[in-house]
C-alpha cells in the first residue's frame, strides 16, 4: 500500500508586528530585506464599496501604478494569508476577518505634518516691538515639504516626474558618466562631485502627457502629509501626500480638450452635466462653497497654505469667506479689493479690516531667504484658477538649489541627493583600496580583474536598468488605458 505524505508547510515570507491602529491596521515586515509596511485588510467590499467596484473591473494594477509615486503614499501588494503563517495555516484558517488578504502602504513611521505642526515647542520669532511674526520652522523644512507636495502634484495632475541625474565631469569624454574613471579633480586634489542636473519624463513616452487625465487630490492638508524616518544621512526622510478619500480623476483628457479639468469642492461625485448646470452662474460666490468649481490652481494655493503656515505657525484665513467676522465677505486684497461690512472687528496688522499677504510676508524676510518668501507668494496667488505644477516645481527647485549654494544652511542641510552622492563617495573609496590591493599583489602591468568587474557589473546593471524602464512606460500607460475603460 503506498504510503502518502503531506507537503510541508511553507515558510512565511512576512512577519505581522503589532497592531498599530483599529480596525486591523498593522505593521508588516518582509523578512527578504526587513522592509516595514502597512497593512490593513483588503475588505473592500464592505468598506469602500466604490473602490471594490472599480478593482473588480480590472482597474487594480491602474490604481497601483497611478499611486507609485516616491512622493504619495504608494499602496503595496496584496499579501495572501500564506505568506504570513504558511500554507499549514492558511488551509486550517476559517473564514473570519483574520482570514482576509493583507494590502501593504508606505510606512510613515515619522507621523504626519499636522502632529509636527501641533506639537512643536519651536518658538515662534516675533518682532519686540510690532509683535509681527518673523519666522517659525526652518527653512531647511519649508523647501522640502514645498518640493515634495509639488512634485506629488506634478504626477496627479499631469503625469510629469522629475529626477537628479548624475552628470561626471571627465577628462575623457569617452568616460563621461562613468564614476569609476578618470574625474576633474579640484584644487586640493581630491575628485569633483557629479554635477545635479534635474531632468524629468512623463507617463507618456514620446507624446508628452497630451492624454493624461489629471487627477484632483481635493484634501491637500497638513493632517494629509506624512514623513518616513531618514534611511541614510539625508536630514528628513521622504515627505508623502496620502488619503485618497477625495480624489477624482477628471474626465478632461489635457491635450485634446478645451477649457481645464474641474470638480466640486466638496467629497461627492457629481456628473459633468451637473456640474456644469451647477457653475453656470455669472458670480461663482452665489453658490454654496462646496459646489464652488475646484481645479488644479486650488491645489496649488492649499500648498501655498501649508507654505504659510510652517514659516508663521498662524492658519492661511480663508481666501473667500471671513470666519472671524462672520460676514461672508472675501476679505484678501489682491488684484481687487473686497470691503468688509464689519469695519470694526478683526483688523490686520496694519490696521485695515482686510488680509493683506504683503503685510504678512515682508517681515519674515530676516529669516527667509527671498527665494522662500517669492515661492510662497506664487503659490497663493493661485486658487479657483489654473495652474501648472511642474512649471511650479521647477520655479521652487532652483531657488532652493540656490538656496543650498548660497546660505550655510542650505549647505550644511544634506537631501537624498546629498545622500547618494555620499554613498558613491564610499563606494569609489571601496573600489580604489581594492584596486590597490590587487596591484600590489598582481603587480604593474598586470590585468585590472577589478575594472573588469566592475565593467562586466555596469553592463548587466545597465541591461537590467532598460528592462525596468521599459516595464515602468508600460506600466504608466496601463494607468490611461484602463482608468479609460473603468
Amino acid at each position: 500500500m503506498a504510503s502518502t505524505t503531506a507537503n510541508p508547510p511553507s515558510q512565511p515570507a512576512y512577519d505581522i508586528l503589532h497592531e498599530v491602529a483599529p480596525r486591523g491596521v498593522r505593521l508588516v515586515r518582509r523578512r527578504a530585506d526587513g522592509a516595514t509596511f502597512l497593512g490593513t485588510h483588503a475588505d473592500y467590499e464592505q468598506t469602500a464599496p466604490q473602490l471594490h467596484s472599480l478593482l473588480a473591473r480590472g482597474a487594480g494594477n491602474a490604481v497601483a501604478a497611478l499611486l507609485c509615486h516616491p512622493n504619495l503614499v504608494s499602496c503595496g501588494e496584496v499579501i495572501p494569508l500564506d505568506a504570513f503563517y504558511g500554507g499549514g495555516w492558511a488551509r486550517r484558517a476559517n473564514a473570519s476577518k483574520d482570514a482576509l488578504p493583507i494590502q501593504t502602504w508606505d510606512y510613515c513611521a515619522a507621523g504626519s505634518l499636522e502632529t509636527l505642526l501641533q506639537q512643536s515647542m519651536r518658538p515662534v520669532k516675533k518682532d519686540p516691538t510690532t509683535g509681527k511674526v518673523l519666522g517659525w520652522m526652518p527653512e531647511s523644512l519649508c523647501w522640502h515639504v514645498a518640493i515634495s507636495l509639488l512634485s506629488a502634484l506634478s504626477w496627479l495632475h499631469e503625469g510629469y516626474v522629475e529626477y537628479d541625474m548624475a552628470v561626471y565631469d571627465t577628462d575623457d569624454n569617452d568616460n563621461a558618466g562613468d564614476p569609476t574613471k578618470g574625474q576633474d579633480k579640484d584644487k586640493a586634489g581630491s575628485e569633483k562631485p557629479p554635477r545635479r542636473v534635474p531632468t524629468c519624463h512623463t507617463a507618456m513616452t514620446g507624446r508628452g502627457n497630451e492624454d493624461w487625465m489629471p487627477v484632483l487630490h481635493r484634501a491637500v492638508v497638513p493632517g494629509n502629509v506624512f514623513f518616513q524616518q531618514p534611511k541614510g544621512s539625508e536630514t528628513y526622510g521622504l515627505c508623502k501626500l496620502g488619503n485618497y478619500s477625495k480624489v477624482v480623476v477628471v474626465g478632461h483628457v489635457a491635450g485634446h480638450a478645451k477649457g481645464s479639468p474641474v470638480a466640486c469642492s466638496d467629497d461627492g461625485l457629481s456628473s459633468l452635466a451637473q456640474l456644469k448646470m451647477d457653475m453656470a452662474v455669472e458670480n461663482i460666490y452665489k453658490l454654496p462653497k462646496a459646489k464652488r468649481p475646484y481645479l488644479r490652481g486650488t491645489e496649488i494655493h492649499q500648498v501655498g497654505a501649508i507654505l504659510y503656515r510652517l514659516m508663521t505657525r498662524d492658519v492661511l484665513p480663508d481666501k473667500e469667506e471671513c470666519p472671524v467676522q462672520g460676514c461672508n465677505a472675501r476679505h484678501w486684497i489682491d488684484e481687487t479689493e473686497h470691503t468688509c461690512n464689519f469695519a470694526t472687528r478683526s483688523k490686520d496688522l496694519d490696521g485695515t479690516t482686510q488680509f493683506i499677504l504683503r503685510n504678512r510676508t515682508e517681515p519674515l524676510k530676516g529669516c527667509y531667504t527671498d527665494q522662500l518668501i517669492q515661492c510662497l507668494e506664487r503659490l497663493l496667488s493661485y486658487h479657483r484658477s489654473e495652474a501648472h505644477a511642474p512649471t511650479l516645481l521647477r520655479e521652487a527647485q532652483d531657488w532652493y538649489l540656490l538656496w543650498k549654494r548660497t546660505t550655510d544652511a542650505g549647505k550644511e542641510h544634506r537631501d537624498v541627493w546629498d545622500d547618494w552622492v555620499l554613498r558613491q563617495e564610499n563606494k569609489m573609496r571601496e573600489v580604489a583600496k581594492a584596486r590597490e590591493a590587487a596591484r600590489k599583489q598582481s603587480g604593474e602591468g598586470a590585468v585590472d580583474y577589478v575594472e573588469l568587474a566592475l565593467e562586466v557589473q555596469a553592463e548587466a546593471q545597465e541591461k537590467v536598468d532598460h528592462v525596468r524602464r521599459e516595464a515602468d512606460w508600460t506600466r504608466q500607460v496601463a494607468v490611461l488605458e484602463e482608468l479609460g475603460r473603468s
